[in-house]
């Protein structure tokens, strides 16, 4: 599905997220995913927005990965979940290399588990770890950290941000379901689609598909996907 994006939509992102998650100057930024990916696009334009320096590479191979982080000073990793747990496999080049330099570790894009979490922190003891959360039709800006300071835990995601609206839809309780979000990031329908942009848009609310809880201190937690539930016994298994 094409998916236009509005250039005012994702600057609004950019600067919403700037305000939750400030960039320092001298961050280094190593970025390996396709540029036409969310997660790419995002760490790219918000490091430039800020004034820090990205490190790009070509393609994502774990050993390049490792050794430019380590060669460039690089001072934050980010990329999907997958991607982190394959150069978590390369334990003989990890033992050689100093990356004592990586303070912050932003995944997203793909489900992300405590035990992973727990493995990624034991490797890079020094960095704050964050699961992000975004999609293409509506962007980076979701979740934010708590304004009073309460650390996210594990493996959630943030509370809302008051940049956007987000409700929870067709759930047992109002803190459960499936997640619509609606801001000016959201794109105004699929390309050359009617048909699928009447299915997931409406009066500018995005259906994301993505089934979420909240918890009592307002963080959001992916559970799973509303396509890939089923009802078993009158249970929702996902």
């Amino acid at each position: 599905k094409g998916v236009p994006i509005t250039h005012g939509g994702f600057l609004y992102a950019l600067r919403g997220e700037l305000e939750s998650m400030p960039l320092p100057w001298d961050n280094r930024v190593l970025v390996s995913a396709p540029l036409y990916h969310m997660n790419a696009l995002f760490w790219m334009e918000l490091s430039l927005l800020y004034g820090a320096s990205v490190v790009l590479l070509p393609r994502f191979e774990p050993r390049l990965y490792l050794s430019v982080a380590a060669s460039e000073r690089c001072t934050q990793m980010s990329g999907v979940p997958t991607m982190i747990a394959m150069i978590l496999r390369e334990t003989d080049l990890l033992q050689t290399l100093d990356l004592s330099g990586i303070r912050a570790i932003g995944m997203g894009s793909a489900p992300l588990t405590t035990d992973m979490l727990q493995e990624i922190q034991a490797v890079f003891p020094h960095a704050l770890l964050s699961n992000g959360y975004g999609t293409t039709e509506s962007g980076p800006l979701a979740f934010r950290p708590h304004p009073d300071g309460r650390p996210t835990p594990w493996p959630a995601m943030g509370v809302a941000s008051d940049k956007v609206e987000i409700r929870l839809v067709g759930g047992e309780t109002p803190d459960e379901g499936t997640m619509w979000i609606r801001s000016p990031v959201v794109t105004p329908g699929y390309l050359n689609l009617p048909a699928k942009t009447a299915e997931k848009f409406h009066d500018g609310w995005y259906d994301t598909g993505d089934v979420m809880r909240r918890d009592g201190d307002g963080f959001f937690h992916f559970v799973g996907r509303a396509d890939d539930m089923f009802n078993c016994g009158g249970e929702n298994v996902y």
